[in-house]
C-alpha cells in the first residue's frame, strides 16, 4: 500500500511540474509577443534614419521607450541623442499611416518597407499605394498629426502658438508648446490635456448667424453647442463621408450642425464626441434641410 501511495504521489508531482513548465512557457511566450509588439521601426534605430538617412538595426540591450513604443539603438551615444529630444526622431503618428487616417478614419500600422522622409520627419505606410498618395500631395497629409492646430493646450483661456522647439508626442499626435515649462507640464499629465488636443484655428471672418436661415450660406458662421454622434443621435450623415458616423453639434436653439471631415481634421475631439463636450465651431454652411445643416469647418475648440 505504501508503495502504491508513493507511485501516486510521484505521478502527482511530475504532473504538477509539467503543468508549471507549460504555464511558464505560455507566460514567457506571451511576454515575448507583448515585448515584440511594442518595438518601434522593427528594431531599426530612429536616430540613424532621421539624422544619417540610413537604416541601421539597434541592439536589444540598448533601448529607450517613448509614447509607449520601445526603440533600439546601436550604441549608448545614439540612445542619449534620442532621449534628449525623442519627439524629433519618432515616426509620424507613432508609425501609423497618416493617409489611412484620412481615407479610412482609422489607425493603420505603417511598414518600414514603405517609408518617406520629409522635412526631417519619417512617415510610414502599409503599402505602395498609400505611400504614393502621400508623395503626390504631402502638404495635404504631413501635419494631420498636429494637435490643436499647433496651439499650446496647457495655456489656459488663451490661444498661444507653440514652437517646434518644444514638441511632445502623445498617442502619436504632436503637441507644440511655447516654452520648456509648458512642455514639462504636459508631460506631467498628458491625458489631462490631450482631450483638448484639437483646438483653435483662426477664421478669416466670422459672423454669428442663426443656423437654419437662408442667409447663412456663403458666410463664415460661429456655432456653439454640445458635440455628439451625427448618425447615432440624429440619423444624419456627413455629405463628404456618408460611410462615417460623423460628429454633430446640437445648439441651444435645437439646431443640428454636422461638422464635415471632423474625423480627419480634429481626431481628438471627434473621438470624444460621445462625451457631449461643449464646443464652438466656425466655418461655412454647405447645405441646410429643416433643422439640420452641414458645415465645412475652419476651426473648432472646446469651451467651458
Amino acid at each position: 500500500m505504501y508503495t502504491a501511495f508513493r507511485k501516486t504521489m510521484r505521478r502527482y508531482f511530475v504532473g504538477a511540474i509539467a503543468l508549471t513548465m507549460v504555464v511558464q512557457a505560455l507566460a514567457m511566450n506571451g511576454l515575448a509577443q507583448e515585448v515584440e509588439s511594442t518595438i518601434g521601426l522593427d528594431g531599426y534605430c530612429p536616430v540613424c534614419v532621421i539624422a544619417a538617412g540610413k537604416w541601421e538595426k539597434g541592439s536589444a540591450e540598448i533601448t529607450s521607450t517613448y509614447d509607449g513604443v520601445t526603440y533600439l539603438f546601436p550604441n549608448q551615444e545614439i540612445k542619449q541623442k534620442f532621449e534628449m529630444s525623442p519627439a524629433k526622431f519618432v515616426p509620424a503618428l507613432g508609425g501609423d499611416c497618416i493617409v489611412c487616417l484620412v481615407s479610412a478614419n482609422k489607425r493603420v500600422a505603417g511598414s518600414v518597407n514603405f517609408s518617406t522622409l520629409l522635412d526631417g520627419r519619417l512617415f510610414l505606410f502599409p503599402n505602395a499605394e498609400t505611400k504614393a498618395a502621400f508623395e503626390e500631395n504631402p502638404a495635404q497629409y504631413q501635419d494631420l498629426d498636429l494637435a490643436a492646430d499647433g496651439n499650446c493646450v496647457v495655456c489656459r483661456n488663451q490661444t498661444i502658438k507653440g514652437s517646434t522647439d518644444f514638441t511632445e508626442v502623445y498617442q502619436g499626435m504632436r503637441y507644440l508648446f511655447p516654452s520648456a515649462d509648458a512642455a514639462a507640464e504636459f508631460r506631467r499629465a498628458p491625458q489631462q490635456y490631450a482631450a483638448t488636443g484639437q483646438s483653435v484655428a483662426t477664421a478669416p471672418t466670422k459672423q454669428a448667424v442663426t443656423v437654419g436661415t437662408a442667409a447663412e450660406e456663403a458666410q463664415t458662421v460661429s456655432v456653439s453647442g454640445r458635440s455628439t454622434c451625427a448618425v447615432c443621435e440624429f440619423g444624419v450623415k456627413p455629405l463628404g463621408n456618408p460611410e462615417e458616423l460623423g460628429m454633430a453639434i446640437k445648439t441651444n436653439e435645437g439646431h443640428v450642425v454636422v461638422v464635415e471631415q471632423a474625423h480627419a481634421l480634429y481626431p481628438e475631439i471627434y473621438k470624444a464626441r460621445y462625451a457631449g463636450q461643449n464646443v464652438q465651431v466656425e466655418g461655412r454652411i454647405l447645405k441646410s434641410e429643416g433643422r439640420v445643416s452641414w458645415l465645412d469647418p475652419s476651426s473648432i475648440r472646446i469651451i467651458n
